[in-house]
């Protein structure tokens, strides 16, 4: 297949002046393939919410009463244990790592949630106990469809996003090249990156899957691809008088 050629190609650092035959369709492809990955934590997040939001709809009787106001919990503390799958509500700010939900005093806690609380005015439409229910259960319900619409949305977003700065990239690094008497071209730069950025993005996730955390660090990945085919520019003739 023509695309693991081309990411062979920057790999291995060969024929980078034949990134200029590239097809804009596999342009197209990186920035979904960037946007892709660029989603998996959101995404991750999501099913976990999700997945918590089942477990509610099944103790639903045991949820205690509480009100929630100005992001602040008020009512009975309580440990609900749904076959080792522990549930709690608590006044209390100290995050309980035993416990795989808890509704606290200052938000929500969630397992794998990169262990943090996530406040209140994120659900705003959970207010009391029985908007907590009512949430549980549409949420249960309709997982398929919310997981889909939010994916769809989270991808093309990213997946635009990552093609605005590719496209701003490619101008900057056009215009550089040119000042410095180099023979450019921004849709040549453009192509470059994408490839080079999709290496990125791999690493990327593959941090996410080892340390459980993103960082935008490893871009800087690609700064030796571009230099390397910048190096590779032809160097314009001066005109002589």
């Amino acid at each position: 297949m023509k695309y693991f050629e081309y990411l062979k190609r920057i790999l291995t650092f060969k024929k980078y002046p034949l990134f200029r035959t590239v097809p804009f369709k596999q342009v197209l492809l990186n920035v979904l393939i960037i946007g892709i990955i660029l989603s998996v934590p959101s995404i991750t997040h999501q099913q976990d919410t999700t997945a918590a939001m089942e477990k509610l709809n099944q103790v639903e009787s045991q949820i205690p009463t509480f009100e929630i106001k100005n992001n602040t919990y008020y009512g009975e503390n309580k440990t609900i244990d749904e076959n080792g799958f522990l549930i709690s509500f608590s006044n209390s700010e100290d995050i309980d790592t035993k416990v795989d939900i808890s509704f606290q005093k200052n938000g929500i806690y969630i397992s794998g949630f990169e262990d943090q609380v996530l406040p209140y005015s994120n659900f705003g439409e959970i207010e009391n106990d029985e908007d907590l229910k009512e949430y549980a259960n549409q949420q249960s319900k309709d997982k398929l469809f919310f997981m889909s619409v939010f994916i769809s949305i989270q991808v093309f977003v990213l997946a635009s996003f990552a093609f605005i700065i590719l496209l701003v990239l490619s101008f900057i690094f056009d215009f550089i090249s040119k000042r410095l008497n180099r023979k450019s071209d921004y849709m040549n730069w453009l192509k470059l990156e994408s490839f080079a950025f999709v290496v990125a993005s791999i690493v990327q996730l593959f941090v996410l899957i080892i340390f459980r955390d993103t960082t935008f660090i490893v871009y800087v990945l690609t700064i030796p691809f571009l230099i390397y085919y910048f190096m590779k520019l032809p160097i314009l003739k001066r005109k002589t008088v």
